[in-house]
């Protein structure tokens, strides 16, 4: 978490007024940090998600225009790349548009992918009751919600 906060002072002292959060594209990212993944924030709203949850892999990135330059790389899998065997990998890692955040990127996952993410109870609700992802989290609480506090359909 000493590494979230240390770039926002970075990122304040470079000029930069705002910053976006960035989430890991892969199974293994926290759901809260996956629905707060592009979010812009100023330097000061950011200072409160210094916090999340323990080992969060987020990160700031400090932003002066509309787009973020460049692409990001995925891993769509719950485990870590290097765990991935050789034969999967071309088809489970890649990279997309820099701008792309979480959630757009998980609409165009596999279902298999999708499935193995939420589990079986989130996985109806987003599949089959047009749930979205924040619908699984309290953003004020930065809490994931159990299955019966998600509202049912």
């Amino acid at each position: 978490m000493q590494i979230i906060r240390n770039s926002l002072g970075v990122w304040r002292d470079l000029g930069f007024k705002q910053v976006v959060l960035l989430s890991v594209l892969d199974g293994r990212s926290n759901l809260v940090c996956a629905c707060l993944d592009g979010t812009r924030f100023s330097i000061q709203e950011a200072q409160i998600l210094t916090t999340i949850h323990h080992d969060c892999r987020c990160c700031f990135v400090g932003i002066h225009h509309d787009c973020l330059p460049g692409t990001r790389a995925f891993v769509m899998d719950t485990k870590a790349a290097k765990n991935i065997e050789m034969k999967y990998r071309q088809q489970k890692i890649g990279q997309v548009d820099a701008n792309i955040t979480f959630i757009e990127w998980f609409d165009s996952c596999t279902t298999r992918f999708q499935l193995e993410y939420l589990g079986a109870f989130r996985f109806n609700l987003f599949k089959n009751h047009n749930y979205k992802l924040t619908d699984f989290v309290d953003l004020r609480t930065f809490k994931i919600l159990n299955n019966e506090e998600i509202i049912r359909p």
